[in-house]
């Protein structure tokens, strides 16, 4: 799995460089992904940033909500789809 480690590292530092984050949050599988070979995601992440753009790596860290990330978003969906007809 290191393989895939390195091309998520890869993957995240393609989306800090674009995107200029201060934090990358992991949802989903990602942080189960991210914990096979956290050496390898690692690296593959600080040697895939630009330089030029800030001194210290925006930190990787799980989503607040886990595993219920899917129930609050259909939730707020319901929530917005009710507000919108008031």
């Amino acid at each position: 799995m290191p393989a895939r480690s390195t091309s998520l590292g890869c993957g995240i530092a393609a989306l800090v460089n674009g995107l200029d984050v201060d934090l990358v949050t992991l949802g989903g599988l990602a942080p189960l992904a991210a914990g096979i070979a956290p050496g390898e995601l690692d690296s593959a992440y600080r040697a895939g940033l630009m330089r030029f753009r800030r001194a210290g790596a925006p930190a990787i860290v799980p989503a607040a909500l886990g595993d219920r990330a899917p129930e609050a978003g259909v939730s707020e969906q319901v929530w917005s789809h009710v507000w919108g007809r008031t």
